[in-house]
């Protein structure tokens, strides 16, 4: 259930999906392929092994899978399971998988279309007719993200207490139901939870039972997905996997807690790599819909081409090659499907660690369809060199940052955060959280830098950003009295956002989004702070013994939040 947490709101650095986003190698009897070479199944029988190399096998793991057609070519599984209890993962456990779930849904609800007990057309109005405006809200803009309602993941009590209490469609509805509209249906595009809960509710008042039951009886009875379902919280499940998060130390915890009834068609389901191949098997090779509905399911339309959106797939692309995918993430587990459909591929990823993911999904999609990504040779660069590439980049208005710091070079995306660099051969810099995307320094005659070559999610065409000059020169951060910060400190909370400002155990300040990890913040003025971790940063109102309100300014976007009941 993409975007459960909430961060401090930013746009991607470089980026796949969608949520979280996931999304790279011998060849034997191999077929032409879309002017690409495929290599043979059997020669690639240890790469999900490969793949997964650099997973530790004493933290939270991973677990992949890939096939062609009908074929399995590898699975793999590395990390734990439990680490309290020293269980290490097996390709069979079972994960939640969030927002792939909304695969599923989209699917039943089709299915009863198919059926005729329903049209894409339908208002919602005909299912819920207390919503307000259902009237003018239609199955198929839930069903794309196009309808516009407002976003209850994205409410201020939801991290804290909202998604810890059990709950049933009726009481969602009307949670749902009290929220101020994002737009109006069908003039933008926004992607929504809520839009899936809502259709839970529409599924069990044409089919008379419960949404999980209706899947049941739609789709994982009938395909025998017996290692698929809902996490009922009053049934044990074998073999679930436990989920985790990164702590403020950098070791790991058990996930935030959340109740299953929450999220409902939008991201409650569980399943295992080898089931969500077979689901991909049967969605894609014409076993469950029509081929007018599995057309419009995969064919984005209207304000949704602006998220290349179709209902529960997005319409990718790994290395030219079109795909259909989407994650998910949810409270310690994040998840990854694609299908490419020139060569009937299905790539699986599945995590028990909340956060980024890796690039295991797509390094493997690639690497089985036969175009593996630009592997970096790592290359020690002298501190002159890195240096030397410091400065301030540019493209189409938005500004990127190269600095060094501490031995290491950094990029920061305007309204992003640091990211770390690793240096390579060829004058090649790569993103140490994200090997597939990276970049290379460009010169002009007189070997003067003048830009960098941005090569996204390792497409073979670059983005060029033009050198723009010099880092500005540092500031000294003003000296603050203990008055002056303790008037700070407190809790502040808007409809969109919600944050804490404390002190730090070295007398700063530090400032934290609920669910997220706390962020040092550094004065620039008495007031005015910048956070040390991302491009964004704080005001604070001058008046009075408290700040009553503070300002978060971000990628050009501005959230003001007021101090809560005097905290």
């Amino acid at each position: 259930m993409r975007a459960y947490r909430q961060p401090l709101p930013s746009r991607a650095t470089t980026k796949s999906i969608a949520l979280l986003g996931l999304i790279a190698f011998s060849l034997v009897g191999s077929s032409v392929y879309a002017g690409t070479t495929l290599p043979a199944v059997k020669s690639l029988a240890g790469q999900c092994d490969a793949i997964l190399q650099g997973v530790s096998d004493a933290g939270p793991g991973t677990v992949v899978l890939a096939a062609r057609k009908g074929e399995l070519i590898c699975t793999s599984a590395r990390g734990m399971a439990d680490i309290e209890l020293g269980l290490a993962l097996k390709p069979e456990h079972k994960f939640r998988i969030g927002s792939i779930t909304k695969q599923f849904t989209a699917v039943a609800l089709l299915k009863l279309v198919d059926q005729g007990k329903a049209r894409l057309d339908d208002p919602l109005s005909k299912y819920l007719s207390d919503f307000p405006d259902g009237s003018k809200i239609t199955l198929l803009q839930l069903l794309n993200h196009t309808a516009g309602v407002g976003e209850l993941t994205s409410t201020p009590k939801f991290g804290e207490t909202t998604q810890r209490i059990d709950t049933n469609s009726k009481d969602l509805v009307k949670s749902i139901s009290a929220l101020p509209a994002d737009f109006a249906p069908g003039t933008s595009w926004k992607y929504s939870n809520s839009g899936y809960i809502l259709l839970s509710s529409v599924i069990e008042k044409i089919t008379g039972k419960s949404w999980n039951l209706a899947l049941d009886e739609l789709i994982f009875k009938p395909l025998n997905l017996k290692d698929t379902g809902w996490e009922n919280p009053e049934q044990v499940w074998p073999g679930l996997v436990r989920g985790y998060q990164k702590n403020a130390q950098g070791g790991y915890a058990p996930a935030s807690p959340i109740s299953m009834t929450v999220p409902q068609g939008a991201g409650a389901m569980i399943s295992t790599v080898n089931d969500l191949w077979r689901w991909n098997e049967a969605l894609h090779g014409g076993r469950l819909l029509s081929a007018a509905s599995y057309q419009q399911m995969t064919t984005p339309q209207g304000t949704a081409v602006k998220g290349r959106y179709g209902f529960g797939i997005v319409n990718n692309q790994v290395r030219g090659h079109s795909a259909f995918w989407h994650n998910g993430g949810i409270n310690g587990f994040v998840s990854g499907l694609t299908y490419i459909p020139e060569s009937g591929t299905t790539v699986v990823q599945l995590n028990n660690l909340e956060g980024p993911p890796g690039p295991y999904l797509m390094q493997l999609a690639a690497q089985v369809i036969g175009d593996p990504f630009v592997v970096l040779t790592r290359e020690k660069w002298t501190e002159e060199s890195m240096k030397n590439a410091q400065g301030i980049y540019a493209k189409d208005g938005v500004t990127r940052t190269i600095k060094f710091q501490d031995g290491k070079l950094y990029s920061r995306r305007q309204g992003g955060k640091d990211l770390a660099l690793v240096t390579a051969t060829q004058e090649r810099l790569g993103f140490d959280i994200d090997p597939l995307n990276w970049m290379e320094l460009v010169r002009d005659g007189q070997k003067k830098i003048t830009g960098l070559n941005f090569y996204p999610q390792g497409s073979s065409a670059s983005e060029l950003w033009t050198r723009q000059g010099d880092l500005p020169a540092e500031t000294t951060a003003p000296t603050l009295s203990e008055a002056q910060l303790a008037r700070l400190v407190g809790s502040y909370t808007s409809p969109a956002f919600s944050v804490d400002v404390r002190r730090t155990a070295k007398g700063g300040l530090e400032v934290q989004a609920k669910g997220q990890p706390s962020a040092e913040i550094v004065a620039t003025d008495v007031n005015k702070f910048k956070l040390t971790i991302v491009d964004a940063s704080l005001e604070f109102d001058a008046q009075g013994p408290l700040a009553e309100n503070v300002i978060l300014r971000q990628g050009g976007q501005e959230i003001k939040m007021q101090r809560v009941n005097g905290k």
